[in-house]
């Protein structure tokens, strides 16, 4: 809000959020800092109150935004492929 009571409305895409909601890292790195930072402070939380809500456990690349997100899903596996009847 402006000094003079007016709003400015936001851009309608935010580069920090995915249209999803999620937050949105530019790459690799700063998002392993990320979940690195956030483990600690689960870590933390932990120690003080013995509870922490953040289950953050891996990064993952958005197909949607290009950009990298924290999640606390399980990595998916991948169907086996079969070449010749053998699995690879």
């Amino acid at each position: 809000m402006f000094m003079d009571g007016t709003y400015q409305p936001r851009a309608k895409h935010d580069s920090r959020r995915c249209d999803s909601g999620k937050a949105r890292y530019p790459d690799k790195t700063v998002v392993v800092h990320a979940l690195h930072a956030v483990k600690n402070n689960a870590e933390r939380q932990l120690e003080q109150f013995g509870t922490s809500r953040r289950k953050e456990s891996r990064t993952y690349r958005c197909p949607d935004c290009k950009g990298w997100h924290l999640t606390s899903k399980p990595m998916l596996a991948r169907p086996s492929l079969l070449v010749g009847g053998v699995s690879i």
